[in-house]
């Protein structure tokens, strides 16, 4: 008796850390990505909803708690059961992506599946739409989708995984994958729990994953950074916020030709194609604008030594935190902006169409003679 208990209890102990470690793998950080693990989830294509399978997988405590944005756009499943056997299995890594707001948050996204091909196999890729029946993923600007597909997709076909992972990114691919299958199971689905960017020196596996980011995609546009021109961002007054007040567009374009003999370039990034966009950047000797999406998405593009002035608001409420740039980039935060269009726009202008932005032009003028100083490229 005493024999069949002592085997009871070695009985209970193994189960206890079997359970143990199926939770802890179903929501274990991936620190070498900046991930999240949710272990299996399976898709019942007649409901069209997901449940994750394994205990713990619906547990996002893990990542609670940390710095600011981190975890935000976590997916979280509903912890179910479903026979998974008769189900078509997805075998390696599904990387799921949570980002199209706009084409800087791209730059998470992008980021992030570069480091997921770097060091894992990864065998399939899934955009937000997946999980979403929301209109706003559906009817997204078209250039913006354009946009983010087209990085996604150049990144993988720059990567040197073996096997290149199936990419869905849009409701006709995934109507295509899932919808016409009875069941299917992701045997490790990660989501990205960090924000995944790199401020400063990058090193390791992050600066493998830049490299990837940048290179796939200017290969894949056939683009090769040089010197060409001044690029100076420009916003569509009352379509855009932060759209600059003409008479205030026609002043910079002549303290800008006060510094620099190259030809201005004034540039609308966000009614061009993807291959555009990058060509604009990847040529420019500096790049002038507001802080926005369109430098925030495209500066990974331009020549190591090249110049960028982000223009942020004179005002701590409208400042902002800056975009985030790399060891390669040189960039100069300008402080110079501000709205008088209405009384309101006095103090925050930032996401307000009617707010037209002035400058303090001496700040500016600062700003251009210290991109002058730099040493020129080489």
């Amino acid at each position: 008796m005493l024999l069949w208990t002592r085997y009871f209890c070695y009985l209970v102990v193994v189960v206890h850390l079997l359970v143990m470690k199926v939770s802890v793998a179903c929501k274990s950080v991936w620190a070498d990505i900046g991930g999240i693990s949710a272990g299996e989830i399976c898709l019942n294509s007649s409901s069209r909803k997901w449940i994750c399978t394994e205990l713990g997988c619906n547990d996002t405590t893990s990542v609670h708690g940390l710095a600011y944005k981190e975890g935000k756009y976590l997916l979280k499943f509903v912890h179910g059961q479903i026979d998974s056997g008769k189900c078509e299995q997805v075998h390696g890594v599904a990387v799921i992506l949570h980002e199209l707001d706009n084409i800087a948050h791209e730059m998470r996204d992008a980021l992030f599946i570069s480091k997921a091909l770097i060091k894992h196999n990864v065998s399939l890729i899934l955009g937000k739409e997946t999980f979403s029946s929301k209109r706003q993923y559906r009817d997204h600007h078209l250039k913006t989708r354009l946009h983010y597909e087209g990085v996604i997709r150049a990144i993988v076909s720059g990567s040197l995984q073996r096997i290149p992972p199936k990419v869905i990114l849009n409701e006709n691919d995934i109507r295509k994958y899932f919808y016409s299958r009875d069941c299917m199971c992701l045997h490790n689905a990660v989501q990205k729990y960090s924000v995944g960017i790199t401020y400063g020196k990058a090193e390791g596996t992050t600066a493998r994953a830049i490299s990837l980011y940048r290179e796939s995609v200017l290969k894949e546009c056939s683009i090769t950074p040089e010197v060409k021109h001044i690029l100076l961002i420009t916003r569509k007054v009352g379509v855009s916020s932060r759209a600059w007040k003409s008479s205030v567009l026609h002043r910079l374009k002549n303290l800008i030709t006060q510094h620099f003999d190259l030809p201005i370039v004034e540039f609308n990034p966000g009614t061009a194609d993807l291959c555009v966009q990058v060509e604009a950047f990847a040529h420019a000797h500096v790049v002038f604008g507001h802080h926005g999406a369109e430098i925030g998405g495209n500066s990974i593009f331009v020549h190591p030594k090249a110049v960028i002035i982000e223009v942020t608001s004179m005002y701590p409420r409208d400042a902002g935190m800056g975009n985030p740039y790399f060891s390669t980039t040189r960039v100069i935060r300008c402080k110079a902006a501000y709205s008088v269009s209405s009384p309101h726009c006095l103090h925050s202008y930032f996401h307000d169409r009617s707010c037209l932005l002035r400058v303090n032009e001496s700040l500016v003028n600062s700003a251009l003679s210290q991109a002058a100083r730099l040493k020129g490229l080489e």
